[in-house]
């Protein structure tokens, strides 16, 4: 199947962004109700971690039984390293043979192949179809986002509890975050003042959601809470706005796009409750050694894979280690995480004296760092 094109003349839906007709304002509306009436069993069956990929057009292939092409353009809904979920106005079977194409920060639209694997009616014309992918991709590569991107898809709502305070100066918005809040056994305490949000951090709190304003310095406001708390820190910032520098590199800061849907803040509360909570297992405390210890064991089989000169081995062991080095990126090691994600992108080459020069650099970060905490 060739690639197809994202402005393709075929494409059912010319002249509309989807089969669907969806605008992004009805789609935000439509993706809202399907996350906040998801499956919990079938969230549990799912082997890899979806992340929010809300895209209104998108150009899908599909081939037919009689090997022609059929193009058109799909709304997404989330996408995974093993596959993405797109809304469709027409069934496809099981097993289709498709070209999903991406759009990549650096490389532009990017064809990706895959099979239907699922085909949901979910109202009047609409169909979800779950596709998966012939080989796994690189989230990160396609979502923009940071190391503190929500991932965790399975909530067990019974363990969100913990006290939570609530900082923003608008009233509209303390009445939202409460309402999404409101069947969570989560004690949610609203503050509109920093002299009431003081007086709360002083009696102590388990998290924090920010909702910064125009009238504050959001960075320096970041800085002033963390004096008075340990508790992590949730930046609430508008959709399309990047997140304050601090928000990015800080272990225990992560981000949420307002407005928010049910899950996401349940997504949100559970890395704040449970993930970055003292003692877990992304308290950098506990899970640093761990990381440098299975990077330091990979590294130490990278130089043979390089000589022998095999790109694939080779890529999915620098693939691992950039999984784990996005990890620890949040506990200030920017510089490995991005030596290592450089590496995996040059690692396509099909040069085998490219990947031993590009190896280098990466062995001579990795190693020297990883040994203290092998030796430990």
């Amino acid at each position: 199947m060739p690639p197809p094109s994202s402005n393709s003349g075929g494409s059912r839906a010319s002249g509309r962004a989807n089969s669907l007709g969806l605008d992004d304002r009805i789609l935000n509306q439509v993706l809202n109700h399907l996350d906040a009436t998801q499956s919990a069993e079938a969230a549990k069956r799912r082997t890899f971690t979806r992340i929010p990929y809300r895209r209104s057009s998108v150009v899908l292939a599909v081939k037919g039984a009689g090997g022609m092409d059929t193009v058109t353009k799909v709304a997404c809904r989330n996408l995974s390293s093993g596959g993405i979920s797109v809304l469709h106005s027409a069934f496809l079977h099981a097993g289709s043979v498709c070209v999903v194409v991406l759009e990549h920060p650096k490389h532009g639209n990017t064809p990706i192949k895959g099979r239907v694997v699922r085909c949901q009616h979910r109202s009047g014309l609409m169909h979800e179809i779950g596709i998966r992918f012939d080989e796994q991709i690189s989230t990160l590569d396609f979502v923009e986002t940071d190391a503190s991107v929500l991932t965790l898809e399975t909530v067990r709502t019974e363990k969100l509890t913990g006290t939570v305070i609530h900082f923003s100066a608008d009233a509209a918005k303390r009445q939202s975050l409460r309402e999404l809040t409101r069947e969570l056994p989560t004690q949610l305490k609203s503050v509109a003042t920093t002299e009431d949000l003081d007086q709360q951090l002083k009696l102590g709190a388990d998290a924090v959601f920010i909702h910064p304003d125009t009238s504050i310095n959001t960075e320096s406001f970041i800085k002033h809470v963390q004096t008075l708390t340990r508790a992590p820190l949730c930046i609430i910032i508008p959709r399309g706005q990047a997140a304050p520098d601090l928000a990015t590199n800080e272990s225990r800061i992560i981000t949420l796009v307002w407005p928010a849907t049910p899950h996401a803040m349940r997504s949100a509360l559970a890395e704040l409750l449970i993930a970055l909570a003292p003692g877990s297992t992304k308290d950098p405390v506990n899970q640093t050694a761990e990381i440098f210890n299975r990077i330091a064991a990979i590294a130490a089989t990278l130089s043979p894979v390089a000589e022998a000169g095999s790109a694939g081995p080779l890529a999915k062991a620098l693939s691992e280690i950039s999984r784990l080095t996005t990890i620890i990126a949040r506990h200030d090691l920017v510089d490995l995480s991005a030596r290592a994600r450089s590496a995996i992108i040059e690692s396509a080459k099909p040069d085998a004296t490219l990947l031993r020069d590009l190896l280098k650099p990466l062995l001579a970060v990795l190693i020297p760092i990883s040994a203290p905490a092998a030796a430990a």
